[in-house]
């Protein structure tokens, strides 16, 4: 299996929404002051079976499990009031994902029935029927009271696939036929008492499920429509239906969000709360390929982008360009991944006070007061319009959109050091449009 660097999580809300989703929990929210709540740690030395004092203090609880795990606390973890800060979060994350992918690892060289070499096991139960629920077009699982698998997952896909089972069948024995049907191996292993399919037994039935699937035509690009139309709805439902920009940048610096003072607050903004929201929802997390930290990757790989144009009333009216990432890596990401896709929000910005805006924004991040008399027109606010997958397959069709003029070559200026930049791509958005690369659409009320 191969070994995962650790990414850091950018704010607090996408640490606990990482945690929770390695803890197998239902994610909840940031308490008042974006404050982390203490069932984020809870549940996870619950995750791993750790001997720790779960009454205890905030603080330390956390630095109990990181004890557990072998690593060191340190000072910079928290703040006052028992607060978590982000750095002691990322320290948590980062002890906990590699704890469980060391005990996958062991499990997988144990007891588990052996599964096609292709096959990328589930590393937790969340994941695996959320791939299960998802590889055929169902609709997304969650897992049931207790972290249990609902069977619901397993009679979704008895009937999507077309399977000729009895789907009265318990739970158990329901997952085992489904098994044999799809002919993988099944072992005591893959279920206990109380009618539970194991992480084994789930595994097995993804494994015949994605086997079935990825045997038919085109499927490859079925799944890939599927997830499109998954992360668009889940993001979706995470925007708010108006982005002001003080109030957005001050949620932000509660969360501690690394690029809560960047200028370009828009951005960062459908960054900050649109990953937790894919987390939670489905599992991955960011991804680093070449000189690039990707936001995003499930079963590909995905980036979120903002498009802010003023007056912008409906999907058609888009126009402009779209700033994507450097040309090395996404070239790379197709190579290795076979795709890349943009998860790419539009919506009307307005520059009303700017000035004013400028004024506090300089006075939030520590900046010098502007001597021009014509200041820089930071965003002040956006309305979301809609919210568009677009997706380039394979190598071939990334330099066919270059050809095409779809994508554009930007080159950006040299660092301050004087060494140059990576070349970028820019999306031509109208283009991109016609030329089909839109996947999945969410259109947001006027």
């Amino acid at each position: 299996m191969e070994t995962l660097s650790f990414l850091s999580a950018k704010s607090k809300l996408e640490a606990v929404a990482r945690l929770y989703a390695a803890a197998q929990a239902p994610a909840e929210p940031l308490g008042p002051g974006s404050k982390e709540k203490k069932s984020v740690l809870t549940k996870t030395a619950e995750r791993l079976s750790l001997d720790v004092d779960e009454s205890a203090p905030k603080d330390v609880l956390a630095r109990q499990i990181l004890e557990a795990l072998d690593q060191t606390w340190d000072r910079s973890f928290s703040s006052t009031g028992q607060t978590i800060t982000l750095r002691g979060l990322n320290a948590v994350l980062a002890a906990t994902e590699a704890e469980l992918q060391r005990r996958t690892v062991r499990e997988m060289r144990g007891v588990i029935p052996t599964l096609p070499d292709w096959f990328a096991p589930a590393r937790d139960k969340l994941e695996a029927v959320r791939r299960i629920s998802s590889i055929t077009g169902g609709r997304p699982q969650e897992l049931g009271p207790g972290s249990k698998e609902r069977k619901s997952v397993l009679t979704d896909l008895v009937d999507n696939l077309g399977l000729p089972l009895d789907s009265r069948l318990t739970k158990t024995k329901l997952a085992e036929a489904i098994a044999a049907a799809l002919d993988m191996p099944w072992n005591d292993s893959c279920w206990s008492s109380g009618q539970t399919v194991t992480l084994n037994g789930l595994n097995a039935v993804l494994a015949g499920a994605e086997q079935r699937v990825l045997h038919g035509h085109g499927t490859k690009l079925i799944r890939l429509q599927q997830e499109a139309r998954l992360l668009v709805a889940a993001l979706a439902a995470s925007c708010p239906p108006h982005w002001d920009g003080r109030a957005c940048v001050q949620e932000m610096l509660k969360s501690e969000y690394s690029k809560a003072r960047g200028t370009e607050w828009v951005g960062w903004y459908f960054e900050f709360v649109g990953l937790p929201a894919l987390i939670n929802a489905y599992g991955g997390g960011p991804v680093r390929i070449a000189a690039t930290e990707f936001d995003y990757a499930r079963d590909f790989v995905w980036d979120l982008k903002t498009h802010a144009q003023e007056k912008l009333a409906s999907p058609d009216g888009i126009f402009g360009r779209a700033p994507l990432n450097d040309r090395e890596s996404i070239l790379q990401c197709v190579d290795e991944r076979g795709s890349i896709g943009f998860l790419i929000l539009s919506g009307a910005s307005s520059f009303d006070g700017f000035i004013e805006f400028d004024a506090w924004h300089r006075t939030m991040r520590g900046a010098s007061e502007s001597r021009s008399p014509r200041p820089r027109r930071l965003k002040v606010s956006l309305h979301p319009v809609t919210l568009q997958a677009y997706v380039f397959q394979g190598t071939a069709e990334v330099e066919q959109a270059l050809a095409d003029g779809v994508l554009k070559v930007f080159r950006q200026g040299h660092q301050p050091s004087g060494k140059p930049r990576r070349p970028k791509l820019d999306l031509v958005l109208r283009k991109a449009q016609e030329a089909g690369k839109v996947m999945a659409q969410h259109d947001f009320a006027a």
